[in-house]
């Protein structure tokens, strides 16, 4: 048996429902309702001590974390498969995985909260304000909650997932460029699945065209995703009129502002290209030619030290180096730029964008 603790717009939740849908299994849920704190009740604790959804119950056990559940449905129930057979494509799936739950997760947090859930916060006294922050165990989504609530769409973690979105929409539109219909060139797989919900927010938000401007390979794959039964039975069909209505409203109130934060992520990309390629040089060289291996060389330093990497590698004064190299991409954050593999970052240098990398 199979149940599924869940609350009905939530992102995570929504990626469980499609992946079960796709299976053709049946379940049973059991609706959480966040707005009343019931998924940090004693009950639920003791399902997932994280206090998050979804968690879904399989025969008594519990499995938490939607990305886990989803391979874990995959693993218990392999028809029809989902994910890949040959292991390249499968490591493949799990970046776009791993991009999700890094990058997008967080970001479409912050957008939808900042959007939608501040200003019913703001009518709530300051002692049940304060007492859903401190139910957030975790002190960095601690510190984002508060940050979002404080100062809206102006929050830097607001900035931070505007730009996680940028890159994850390039790097999408480069993936379907070769003309395959879904991410991976076998066809529909938990790539496609975890990153539909993140998708669907934007759009329901309408904020997506945002991104989607000149990306028509991504247009196209998203037309195909909202398209399948399985999409119309997870994730709007569970939506009330209500919900779909209150959702454009608030991305209504901050279309003008997310797109300006875009509009610079953007210009920053293109400023920074010339610099990014001879910091790359130098660090390649200083590693041992094109195939060094860069591992977080150096902890990020504060503002006004020029860190040295390596003999004859240094970083201007008043910047902050992280270098790291996976999958072949070195990314280097310099005064608040993150430059790698056209990737930037709108970011004070050290603040928690820098660090999130």
């Amino acid at each position: 048996m199979l149940t599924l603790y869940q609350y009905g717009n939530s992102v995570c939740a929504q990626k469980v429902r499609v992946t079960l849908c796709e299976k053709g299994l049946a379940w049973e849920t059991r609706n959480v309702d966040l707005f009343r704190a019931e998924q940090y009740s004693p009950e639920y604790l003791k399902l997932n001590p994280k206090g998050l959804v979804p968690t879904l119950v399989h025969d008594g056990v519990p499995i938490i974390e939607s990305t886990l559940i989803c391979e874990y449905l995959e693993d218990a129930f392999p028809i029809p498969g989902l994910a890949p057979e040959d292991p390249l494509e499968r490591a493949r799936m799990r970046l776009w995985s791993k991009a999700v739950d890094e990058g997008l997760h967080e970001g479409v947090t912050e957008i939808s909260f900042s959007a939608m859930f501040r200003e019913a916060m703001k009518s709530m006294t300051e002692e049940q304000r304060q007492t859903r922050f401190r139910n957030v165990g975790d002190p960095k989504r601690r510190d984002r909650f508060m940050s979002t609530y404080a100062l809206g769409i102006d929050s830097p973690y607001v900035a931070w997932a505007v730009a996680a979105f940028e890159k994850a929409f390039a790097n999408l539109e480069q993936a379907l460029e070769a003309g395959s219909e879904w991410i991976l060139a076998g066809g529909y797989s938990l790539a496609d699945i975890n990153l539909a919900p993140c998708v669907a927010r934007l759009d329901y938000l309408g904020l997506l065209e945002i991104w989607t401007a000149g990306r028509p390979a991504t247009l196209a794959w998203w037309q195909r995703a909202r398209a399948r039964s399985s999409f119309k039975a997870a994730i709007s069909g569970p939506l009330s009129a209500d919900e779909v209505e209150r959702m454009r409203r608030s991305g209504a109130r901050v279309h003008e502002r997310v797109a300006a934060i875009r509009g610079e992520c953007v210009q920053m990309l293109k400023a920074a290209k010339p610099g990014w390629r001879r910091i790359i040089e130098l660090l390649r060289d200083a590693l041992g030619g094109p195939d060094g291996d860069v591992d977080e060389l150096r902890p990020q330093q504060p503002l006004g030290v020029a860190p040295r990497i390596a003999p004859g590698v240094e970083v201007a004064a008043g910047g902050v180096l992280d270098a790291r190299e996976h999958a072949a991409e070195i990314r280097v954050v310099v005064v608040g730029h993150v430059l790698g593999d056209g990737d930037v970052r709108p970011a004070a240098a050290g603040d928690e964008c820098a660090r999130a990398l």
